[in-house]
């Protein structure tokens, strides 16, 4: 993955080396919450987003699902943290890959991308950067489930 025009690898060790700097410490735990936000904020945020705009149709992704017939995997492939600092604000972005997974035979049965994934909080109180990202992530869910909705499940005709 890429964050900015650099690898992830390049920009945790700057962001950690910097924060540090400033305060002992506070760069190592500042690593620890762009990992665990994962997890904890941006995968629950797309996967509300995602179910919220999808329901309708009977489908639904979630972690629980062990029985499922197919799997889908996000992957982002290029991140940008955006800044806001007041008086000045770029949201954030992310670029993903979702990869549908058949189960039962571990082949890939749809590629979709989508870039520029903006995350910005409408009140403007997004001074966060995993708050700006989290609002990327929401937008992915939804922006995907109106995709496949249009596009791929077509409503049934009674």
């Amino acid at each position: 993955m890429k964050v900015g025009k650099k690898t992830e690898a390049e920009y945790i060790e700057e962001k950690v080396k910097d924060k540090n700097k400033d305060e002992a410490g506070s760069g190592d735990l500042w690593k620890e919450r762009w990992v665990a936000d994962r997890e904890e904020r941006f995968e629950p945020k797309f996967i509300e987003l995602f179910n919220k705009h999808i329901e309708e149709r009977g489908i639904a992704v979630g972690k629980d699902y062990k029985d499922a017939a197919y799997k889908l995997v996000v992957w982002t492939t290029m991140t940008e943290p955006g800044f806001n600092i007041g008086i000045a604000k770029r949201p954030a972005g992310i670029n993903v890959e979702y990869w549908l997974y058949d189960t039962s035979t571990y082949e890939v049965v749809a590629k979709a991308e989508m870039k520029k994934l903006r995350g910005t909080d409408g009140m403007g109180f997004d001074f966060d950067v995993a708050k700006r990202l989290e609002e990327g992530y929401a937008k992915g869910g939804k922006s995907f489930a109106k995709h496949l909705k249009k596009k791929v499940i077509k409503k049934d005709k009674k």
